[in-house]
């Protein structure tokens, strides 16, 4: 039986293209693309957006790169949000607070 998933992204068509496939591959395409689907129509309430937030953690790079190439702005506020925490974080350890 042959199972296809569609990707938007190019990212995940050439991750999965070469990959042999198999029941734990079946779950990361689907959890992958639903976090593609996601980022390209937000999600629809507030447990999908729990749920959004639980595979932008778990695929951190995969989102990033997903983010990069469909929302080229969301990828760069993401990055720069990303950027002012961990310099919060250090600021934060240095002052001991």
């Amino acid at each position: 039986m042959r199972y296809k998933i569609k990707f938007e992204s190019k990212y995940l068509k050439n991750l999965f293209r070469e990959i042999p496939f198999d029941g734990d591959m079946r779950h990361d395409m689907q959890q992958l693309r639903k976090l593609e689907n996601w980022i390209i129509n937000g999600p629809g309430g507030y447990m999908s957006a729990i749920y959004f937030h639980c595979l932008k953690t778990q695929y951190e790079s995969d989102y990033l790169a997903i983010l990069k190439e469909l929302e080229p702005e969301k990828y760069k506020e993401e990055i720069d949000e990303k950027e002012m925490t961990e310099i919060f974080t250090i600021i934060k350890s240095i002052l001991k607070i």
